[in-house]
């Protein structure tokens, strides 16, 4: 049995079985602790993804009926809980007007057209 023992512990330099054990028990405590900071890490980033305005809508549209092309648009940038900004370009041959709405859970405090709405809705089925 001792033959085993020597032939096990080789050329480790060190001579006791029992401090190899309690060195590798604090090398796994180490790694518990980094890995317990790498989900909380994660579940951070995971949050600000969740909240970040990415999805994207845009409507383009004829503002003014039978005159002009399809040069106004509505464009909405928005998160998943439907917070975010829409902006509305009406396109005139004289003059151009840009309006910027905030959005507060798919609401505004400003009236929304339907092609603000139609924006929003495509922002929220792009994932």
């Amino acid at each position: 049995m001792r033959a085993q023992y020597l032939q096990m512990m080789g050329e480790t330099g060190v001579a006791n079985l029992e401090e190899i054990i309690l060195e590798l028990k604090e090398r796994l405590s180490g790694h518990d602790e980094a890995i317990r900071g790498h989900q909380a890490g994660m579940e951070q980033i995971k949050d600000a993804l969740h909240n970040l305005k990415g999805h994207v809508g845009v409507v383009r549209y004829n503002a003014f009926g039978e005159r002009g092309n399809d040069l106004s648009f509505s464009l909405a940038i928005v998160s998943k809980e439907q917070d975010g900004v829409v902006f509305t370009g009406l396109y005139g041959r004289e003059e151009t007007f840009v309006y910027a709405k905030p959005l507060q859970g798919g609401a505004s405090p400003y009236p929304l057209t339907p092609e603000e709405r139609e924006a929003i809705n495509l922002a929220l089925q792009r994932k």
